[in-house]
């Protein structure tokens, strides 16, 4: 009994370690949890809530400005999980500079927290530099995150450039039962 019990203490301590976050908010919590925190971050009016997923518009993390970001979650029956963020900055397509010096910034400011975990470069179909980084807690054969640079048409129609930081997705549930 005594060895399971270790073994049970082990993998908690491990997966305690693994744990990853962003703006402090833990993955695995719950909507309420993230709900709470991100109100008491950004104030009521500032959090939305679309389609069991939470949305806030033009804020900010560490020195970096956003206009949009979503925050998305796993369900079952009885309990919700934090799984995937998703963070939007939209440019101008003449603006290609700002948006690629932005583009590097965050990932200094990534690569200085994960210097320990994957870091890696690639380059997109639309030649735009694009950075992985961190390796998932529950599959360390997939990335962490990712920072992608494109040119893409908004909901409105109008085409911009649009640099995403995305975190996830954190599968705490077999993927079949989102559906």
């Amino acid at each position: 009994m005594k060895k399971y019990f270790l073994l049970f203490f082990l993998a908690e301590f491990v997966f305690e370690c693994n744990a990853q976050s962003v703006l402090g908010i833990n993955f695995g919590s719950s909507y309420d949890e993230v709900k709470s925190a991100l109100v008491n971050r950004f104030g009521q009016s500032n959090v939305l809530e679309d389609g069991g997923k939470i949305e806030i518009y033009n804020l900010s993390m560490g020195d970096m400005d956003f206009d949009y970001a979503e925050f998305s979650f796993q369900r079952n029956s009885s309990a919700s999980y934090f799984n995937a963020a998703h963070f939007e900055s939209y440019f101008s397509l003449s603006n290609v500079s700002a948006a690629e010096i932005m583009r590097d910034d965050l990932y200094d400011a990534i690569a200085d927290k994960y210097k320990e975990e994957y870091l890696g470069k690639y380059t997109n179909d639309q030649g735009f530099v694009c950075y992985k980084f961190g390796l998932n807690p529950k599959d360390n054969t997939k990335v962490l995150g990712t920072i992608h640079l494109e040119k893409s048409n908004g909901k409105d129609g109008k085409r911009r450039l649009y640099l995403s930081l995305d975190y996830g997705p954190i599968y705490y549930l077999d993927k079949a039962s989102d559906f």
